[in-house]
């Protein structure tokens, strides 16, 4: 259930996106997407959803909302209208906006996990996969950001690991950073990355595997002669995971921090 407040903020978020070129004049585009991205909050999925929830609007909603008042009656968009407007806008100004609303209203989160996944059967006219990178909150699991991409199914797998590092920076531009601790398996352990994240003062922890041999052997060099960790906490066997304490984790983090990005981070670990 939207609140009041909440009624009233998404048309301020949406003003700044660009209108398309055949976008009509009854209904202002910051109002079809805040009824849109009302509609999707509250469990509607497809354009005719989307109107039907609309329909069912009272008087003091729509006006919230922003809807065009007629001889006393707020009107609000049809499902043509909704759709053809969503069809036309540009996604990554829509992602922003959303962005911006979801900083206000939505839940916090500590930290952020980039991941991307191949969905096996969304294939184009191409014949390529569709491939989604993501940044998603630890806590609320609220997606942030994503980033589209096609791969090709005969050997896709290092296709994968360039394209996601093309992507992962322009995905982190949408994500408010500062403070927040961001988490990414081994083929997004690159000094770029880790960069971007550092100057937009955010946090990072990356896996290191073999896929990057002189980075793995330099901290494992590091960590030769370690002490015993604090604590050790193995995760459930879905992944087979271990959690070292302070003198473990925290340290390796650190130690990975120097190697991509310089002692300025560890300094401030």
């Amino acid at each position: 259930m939207l609140t009041a407040k909440q009624m009233c903020s998404p048309p301020d978020c949406f003003k700044n996106i660009p209108i398309p070129d055949a976008q009509g004049r009854r209904h202002r585009l910051p109002v079809v997407l805040a009824i849109a991205a009302g509609a999707i909050l509250c469990g509607m999925r497809g354009y005719s959803a989307i109107a039907q929830w609309a329909n069912a609007l009272g008087p003091k909603a729509r006006a919230r909302f922003g809807c065009r008042r007629v001889k006393g009656v707020y009107r609000v968009p049809s499902t043509f209208v909704i759709r053809d407007c969503l069809v036309r806008i540009e996604a990554g100004a829509l992602d922003r906006a959303l962005a911006a609303w979801n900083q206000t209203w939505g839940g916090t989160d500590q930290g952020i996990s980039i991941d991307g996944k191949t969905m096996k059967n969304a294939i184009d006219e191409d014949g390529n996969q569709t491939h989604i990178l993501s940044a998603i909150g630890h806590e609320t699991a609220t997606c942030f950001a994503q980033k589209v991409d096609s791969l090709p199914i005969v050997g896709s797998d290092e296709v994968k690991r360039t394209n996601e590092i093309g992507m992962a920076i322009p995905l982190l531009a949408n994500c408010a950073l500062a403070g927040k601790d961001d988490t990414a398996d081994a083929p997004l352990t690159q000094r770029s990355i880790a960069t971007d994240i550092v100057e937009q003062k955010g946090h990072y922890h990356f896996t290191v595997k073999g896929n990057q041999p002189t980075l793995e052997e330099d901290i494992a060099l590091i960590f030769a002669q370690r002490g015993a960790a604090d604590f050790v906490e193995i995760t459930p066997p879905d992944h087979g995971r271990i959690r070292l304490g302070a003198s473990g984790a925290l340290r390796r983090s650190m130690t990975t921090s120097i190697f991509l990005t310089g002692p300025s981070l560890y300094d401030r670990a």
